[in-house]
């Protein structure tokens, strides 16, 4: 169904560092480790044409959606227009204002992963299930003394218990639960 949805829209990656999961045991075992309830609101950076977005209406009570390609704002739309319980931004997530929610769930777009990152950090939340490419989540989990220990490390276990969940090459699935101040 991916690869359909793909051909579909005409889409194939772009200039916006996008690249998108199809692997459906790596999506369904994200939406599974976010441990998604009725009352859960999740917040969703870059939703791509919507592959992890369709897993995510079907757990939780809100799905906000922040999307920065108007191509595949118009892809979220069209799939998701039936569906009740979604908001779908245009927007850089660097940039807008974001939403209340409890978990962040996303396949975070490379190029951004350290900004957002110290965004999310700042914001209130319970969980978030994030993808980061391999070297990155490793920073964020090295201990004090190691050479790749940092201000990344240094943040993102002061704000958060941080813990790797699941490689999936060149990806790592990373779980933060916030812990210091909010």
């Amino acid at each position: 169904m991916v690869y359909s949805i793909l051909r579909k829209y005409g889409i194939r990656g772009g200039s916006l560092d996008q690249h998108f999961l199809v692997n459906e045991p790596i999506l369904d075992s994200i939406a599974e480790a976010a441990d998604l309830q009725i009352d859960d609101i999740v917040l969703e950076i870059g939703g791509g044409i919507g592959n992890l977005t369709e897993r995510l209406v079907s757990r939780a009570g809100r799905v906000i959606v922040i999307e920065r390609d108007p191509r595949l704002v118009a892809v979220l739309q069209d799939r998701f227009h039936e569906v009740s319980n979604i908001d779908i931004i245009e927007g850089d997530a660097m940039k807008v204002e974001l939403p209340a929610f409890n978990k962040v769930v996303a396949n975070l777009p490379y190029s951004i992963s350290s900004p957002i990152t110290f965004r999310l950090l700042n914001h209130g939340f319970e969980k978030g299930i994030l993808m980061y490419q391999y070297e990155f989540a490793r920073r964020m989990v090295e201990v004090p003394g190691s050479k790749n220990y940092g201000r990344l490390s240094v943040d993102t276990q002061y704000f958060a218990d941080v813990r790797l969940l699941r490689k999936f090459l060149p990806l790592l699935s990373l779980l933060l639960q916030k812990s210091g101040p909010q």
